[in-house]
């Protein structure tokens, strides 16, 4: 509740493979090696093709597994 009420959700790190706390007001969330996220709604877009960052490790951060 928590999470919710302060517009946070919880990711894991792809690199990682540790919890962090992100917001939640974006439908995707990518992370790099050095631990820069991007976030985005536009499902189209790749942050290792765009010319203007200049990098190309970037991975989807996924939304953590709840268990009921």
């Amino acid at each position: 509740m928590f999470l919710t009420l302060t517009d946070q959700e919880e990711f894991v790190n792809p690199y990682t493979h540790k919890i962090e706390t992100g917001s939640n007001q974006w439908a995707i969330r990518w992370e790099n090696e050095s631990g820069d996220v991007i976030y985005t709604n536009d499902e189209n877009y790749r942050p290792n093709h765009d010319s203007r960052l200049n990098r190309l490790d970037f991975k989807k951060s996924v939304v953590r597994k709840r268990f009921p």
